[in-house]
């Protein structure tokens, strides 16, 4: 039976003032886990009073 580790991470903006993140980051993140053998799950975006304000980033890979 396959076993699996999970991993939860949060986007946050990059200013207070900017409730943006931005394609690159997104990038960064994702690139930098998928090297790890993580495997992506998940984006959910969080919000606040139907304003983005960032994005929880679920992801899983398996323990060998």
């Amino acid at each position: 039976m396959k076993k699996f580790e999970y991993k939860a991470i949060q986007l946050k903006p990059t200013s207070l003032w900017s409730f943006n993140v931005s394609d690159q980051d997104v990038e960064e993140v994702l690139n930098k886990y998928g090297q790890e053998g993580w495997e992506l799950v998940s984006i959910i975006d969080v919000n606040s009073s139907g304003t983005t304000t960032g994005y929880l980033v679920s992801f899983k890979r398996e323990i060998v």
